[in-house]
């Protein structure tokens, strides 16, 4: 069985594919260990999934530089839920 004969999986709903691609960013997008900000690292596909999770409520996007630059909080990181100040 080549790679091309996996069966493909359907999400059940939207909720599912979007905790997939949460997991995915939180493994490999890069989050600063002392201030928290998570970056896209200049990766499109980063900076796209960040966005698409920011419009879910799921990230902050706090900057962003052109299509591969985005950088926010995950929200038990966001200093703005916390109410401490940046």
């Amino acid at each position: 069985m080549t790679a091309t004969d996996q069966p493909v999986r359907d999400y059940a709903d939207l909720t599912e594919l979007l905790d997939h691609l949460e997991a995915l960013l939180r493994q490999d997008a890069f989050t600063d260990p002392f201030n928290k900000r998570t970056t896209s690292q200049s990766l499109t596909e980063h900076a796209d999934g960040l966005r698409v999770l920011a419009k879910h409520g799921r990230f902050r996007i706090a900057a962003e530089r052109g299509p591969r630059i985005v950088a926010g909080y995950w929200p038990e990181h966001d200093p703005l839920r916390r109410g401490s100040a940046s």
